[in-house]
């Protein structure tokens, strides 16, 4: 059966590094190891044609000798038994026997806001839907091959999953007892929910493959069990992530691996962690998995100005303790943020190419979502779509030479999370004035805008883009009195100042008259809702924390007010109400209408960023109409 560690067998290169600093509680760090198991320990793989392993290692465990453990059946023919030496010698030579390897111990080490989610550009792409809102999950499967996944995490969809430790074979279960299987799991599909962090492919269905003990100790048997699990499952699976590697090739780990791939698994691998090439690393150095090197990204942003946190580094640079050499991609890996078992404190920061690997799954599963492969070739087209879609916007500092591309989540024609919804109808009763930004400032219903705002690129074809200099003008506006909405798409870029998004306003005047109504964004990530009736003393106001407004990505704000209620809504989702006065709103008639700043404070409160799609009416929109209005995305308004 599987022995524990032999003594004084070499070491292994861990696949993460640096101290692990858990969330609110102190974890020691456990060495990584790569030894021989007791002699006693092989893995035989059978020649291709034997269709029953089973009994093809009865009668030779009954001919030749040793005890038959674990028999594998999809992922490689063959089995793994406890016999001499001179036994498995004498097994090699069976003419069945492609060949007999000796089983070896694996043990990981790891070492996280998820500032590589924010550096892969996953949450500025608007097909990523990612704004804290757990309304759309990644329709894909993927393994972690690993030390299992805490099955009651409440920000990871784990749907299934095995313990592949047992001498005979892989089981029903797979809970994480250590923390690196599910801190992965998280950079892969961490639920987009606001709470915690966001993975890559967020709700991604997640299986636990439980390859590896609490201690982090497993073998290259239990390895290929798992990967054996993982094939005959492949109709389910699309993806795994395996972040462990070892010195020398594995001959029967390639074999169990090219089995999965033939199945139509894509399989992205650590690179390693001791700052030497990969060549000569299993499953680094296959030809047939994604391999990733990790990069030293501190705030999210290119440029290189980012200040080390949680370990040194130079930040836009190779992770000082990354292989380097035959790596086909690059992703963050360092001070990495992503989930923990529970009873750990639910998150924590690692670092790793561990880390960098479940990044680059996460992106495969984004691809698998919208074209399951089937076979090897299928899987290969999906690794040169990720490597394609990739930027040079790093230092590569290793010296060997060739600089892999960078993991970049950006195109939303490439990655998406789901598949791009139709244009949603809204009926034009109560429309006064809508705006589309596509180069000029004309309205589609309305007057016309005036002013000195530029267009760019944005989530609706393009956009309004506000300098904090800029705003747009309508000086004769039509008036509403009894009921009215506002709603478009941001993407704020300044997040230390209040931005009035759009107004009919005149601040700071002494006369009621000249006010009717403000949504603004505050220096502390709030969206404010303010409106002033005729009877009314005062302006009404709501106020409501959006922490996520401010992470770079679009949202969709909207706010409406009658004489019964005053409502604002984020991202599709009604978030807070108030009773309104019941009275009319003030015509302000002698107050422009302006979008992005407000009358009377010439350039103060005026907003950086984008705005694009807005929209006024003279009727409260429902909550089903502004719900579709966020569902259509990029699609926009038909």
């Amino acid at each position: 059966m599987r022995g524990a560690p032999a003594a004084g067998r070499s070491r292994a290169r861990p696949l993460v590094s640096c101290a692990a600093l858990l969330l609110a509680l102190a974890t020691p760090i456990v060495s990584s190891v790569w030894a021989a198991l007791p002699q006693s320990d092989f893995i035989v793989v059978l020649r291709p044609g034997d269709n029953n392993a089973a009994a093809t290692a009865s009668t030779l465990s009954s001919s030749i000798g040793g005890e038959v453990d674990d028999v594998y059946e999809h992922a490689v023919k063959g089995f793994v038994v406890t016999a001499t030496d001179a036994v498995a010698a004498a097994l090699a030579r069976d003419p069945n026997v492609a060949y007999v390897e000796r089983d070896r111990a694996v043990t990981i080490d790891a070492q996280s806001t998820p500032t590589g989610v924010r550096r892969t550009f996953a949450s500025s792409n608007p097909f990523m839907f990612i704004d804290g809102f757990d309304d759309i999950r990644v329709d894909a499967d993927v393994a972690v091959i690993d030390t299992g996944i805490d099955l009651q995490h409440p920000d990871l969809n784990v749907v299934g999953g095995v313990n592949c430790l047992p001498a005979t074979g892989c089981v029903p279960g797979g809970d994480d007892d250590n923390y690196h299987g599910t801190h992965v799991a998280g950079t892969i599909g961490a639920i987009d929910n606001n709470i915690g962090v966001v993975g890559v492919a967020p709700g991604v269905r997640l299986w636990a493959v439980k390859v590896m003990d609490n201690t982090g100790v497993g073998s290259l048997s239990s390895i290929i069990s798992g990967l054996d699990w993982v094939t005959a499952n492949a109709a389910t699976i699309e993806v795994a992530n395996m972040s462990f590697g070892a010195p020398g090739i594995s001959q029967a780990l390639f074999d169990a691996t090219q089995s999965a791939v033939n199945a139509g698994v894509a399989i992205a691998v650590a690179a390693g962690n001791s700052h030497v090439s990969a060549a000569g690393i299993s499953p680094a150095s296959f030809n047939n998995v994604l391999t990733v090197s990790a990069l030293a990204d501190f705030d999210g942003a290119s440029g290189g100005l980012g200040a080390p946190t949680c370990t040194a580094d130079q930040d836009d640079t190779l992770a000082d303790f990354s292989n380097f050499g035959p790596v086909d991609i690059t992703a963050p890996g360092v001070c990495i943020a992503s989930t923990v078992p529970v009873e750990l404190g639910s998150y924590g920061v690692l670092s790793g190419t561990s880390m960098a690997s479940p990044a680059v799954a996460g992106a495969l599963a984004l691809l698998a979502r919208q074209s399951n492969p089937a076979n090897a070739t299928q899987v290969r087209a999906l690794y040169d779509r990720v490597i394609a879609a990739g930027d040079f916007n790093w230092t590569d500092d290793s010296g060997d030479g060739v600089k892999e591309p960078l993991l970049d989540l950006s195109n939303p024609t490439v990655f998406a999370a789901a598949a791009q919804p139709p244009c949603v109808t809204l009926s034009s009763a109560g429309l006064i004035g809508s705006w589309k930004g596509e180069n000029n400032l004309v309205a589609q219903v309305g007057p016309t805008l005036t002013g000195s705002a530029t267009f760019s690129p944005s989530l609706v074809g393009q956009g309004f883009t506000f300098a904090q200099t800029d705003k747009l003008t309508i000086d004769q506006f039509p008036t509403v009195a009894t009921a009215m909405s506002v709603e478009m798409w941001i993407r704020p870029l300044n997040t230390g100042s209040n931005q009035v998004l759009a107004s009919r306003w005149n601040f700071p005047s002494a006369d009621d008259a000249a006010r009717t109504f403000e949504l603004a964004l505050s220096s502390n990530a709030e969206l404010i809702w303010a409106t002033d009736e005729t009877s009314s003393r005062r302006p009404e106001e709501l106020r409501v924390g959006v922490p996520q407004i401010f992470d770079g990505g679009f949202h969709h704000v909207a706010a409406t007010w009658d004489q019964t209620s005053i409502r604002v809504y984020l991202d599709g989702q009604f978030i807070a109400s108030k009773p309104s006065q019941g009275g009319t709103l003030n015509s302000a008639a002698m107050t422009p209408f302006r979008l992005g700043g407000t009358a009377g404070l010439g350039g103060a409160f005026t907003f950086a960023g984008v705005i694009d799609e807005p929209s006024v009416w003279s009727r409260v929109l429902s909550a089903s109409e502004i719900a579709g209005i966020r569902a259509a995305g990029i699609s926009g308004k038909c």
